[in-house]
């Protein structure tokens, strides 16, 4: 809703893969990433950096909500297991729904054979 996210701290993310693959019972492992909106001679950067925070769920095939995927202690990597099947995750910025979100959602495609 703040058409100025692109100058004020907003950034796209996106997952350090866009598709992972583990087996049934394998701890799954990602990091979250940004890109920033602001140009170099602003201070943003030109490559994507991790970036803390940001709230991840875990949905099935047919997009339905199943939980939220808690951080792990560097607030930045996150694990789950999971069982066989199709599923997806997003990321969205902790501030969601509100004129302070400045964050892209990110998502990702889960397959567990």
């Amino acid at each position: 809703s703040d058409w100025n996210f692109w100058s004020d701290g907003g950034a796209f993310t996106c997952f350090d893969k866009d598709e992972y693959t583990v087996k049934a019972g394998e701890t799954l492992t990602f990091n979250t990433r940004k890109y920033e909106t602001k140009s170099v001679a602003d201070g943003g950067s030109e490559s994507f950096q991790s970036i803390a925070g940001m709230t991840v769920y875990l949905y099935d095939d047919q997009w339905t909500q199943l939980t939220e995927i808690p951080a792990d202690e560097s607030g930045d990597a996150f694990q789950y297991v999971v069982k066989p099947g199709t599923y997806y995750l997003l990321a969205v910025d902790p501030k969601a729904g509100s004129d302070a979100a400045r964050l892209a959602p990110a998502t990702a495609r889960l397959r567990v054979s």
